[in-house]
């Protein structure tokens, strides 16, 4: 989770932390905000679960529709989704019913659509 800070300086720490949450997960999940790509860690954490072998899905956090965030560059290499905050979209993407990206992007623009 690239939102919540994790409190330390180490970078071996920090990867290993995050390392054993990518391996926990089943998928991995990326929340997409209008900074989701300056974090610090997000790129990496993508790289790490296509490493992996995870399903990478992409959430668009609420309200995102009406502006188009910037991807982070791992996302757009190994992303099989792409969906809206809806959880019928969330659970068609975990459970690999939905494989939309990248022509996600293009759906996303029109509100009625996703």
């Amino acid at each position: 989770d690239s939102t919540k800070q994790i409190n330390g300086k180490n970078e071996e720490y920090i990867k290993r932390l995050l390392r054993t949450r990518i391996e926990w997960g089943g998928v991995f999940i990326c929340v997409i905000g209008p900074r989701t790509h300056t974090r610090t860690w997000v790129n990496w954490e993508i790289a790490q679960a296509a490493k992996k072998g995870k399903r990478i899905i992409g959430v668009y956090i609420l309200g995102i529709g009406q502006t188009k965030p910037i991807l982070p560059e791992k996302f757009k290499q190994y992303a099989c989704a792409l969906v809206r905050w809806r959880g019928n979209q969330i659970i068609d993407a975990i459970e690999s019913k939905l494989n939309n990206f990248p022509q996600a992007e293009e759906v996303l623009q029109e509100p009625n659509k996703v």
